[in-house]
């Protein structure tokens, strides 16, 4: 499902493209390390995620997700969240793709998906991404 922009005035002029809202196991990684990610919605331009400890703003990353990836850098975050802006914009392919993906098989709704994915995958019995 793509979300259009949000009806609020302040917020038309900040999202120029419709975001996907999806709920896909991803994996963030920067020059110092692998972050087990839910990739929460995506566009063309970026993508939300939701991990346990995100990077810094500013922070160069490679998202990568299902077989495909993108590289980036960090624009927002939160405790438990960051958005990415894409250096180039993704496919329309990678975004139908990516649709099929989350309609097949979501990650789990579960407030915990992440921290036991993660050490699911530390752990070397779990699956992340391309992992």
């Amino acid at each position: 499902m793509f979300l259009g922009p949000k009806s609020s005035p302040s917020l038309v002029h900040k999202r120029k493209q419709g975001r996907l809202a999806v709920r896909l196991h991803a994996t963030l990684f920067t020059t110092t390390t692998a972050h087990a990610a839910i990739l929460e919605n995506l566009s063309r331009s970026g993508a939300k995620l939701r991990l346990e400890v995100p990077p810094p703003r500013g922070r160069d990353a490679v998202l990568r997700w299902d077989r495909f990836e993108a590289f980036g850098r960090v624009s927002w975050v939160t405790a438990s969240r960051c958005g990415l802006i894409f250096t180039s914009p993704l496919s329309e392919d990678a975004l139908r793709t990516t649709l099929a993906l989350n309609e097949a098989s979501p990650a789990p709704e579960d407030a915990h998906s992440v921290s036991a994915a993660a050490r699911a995958w530390v752990e070397g019995n779990g699956r992340i991404g391309l992992d």
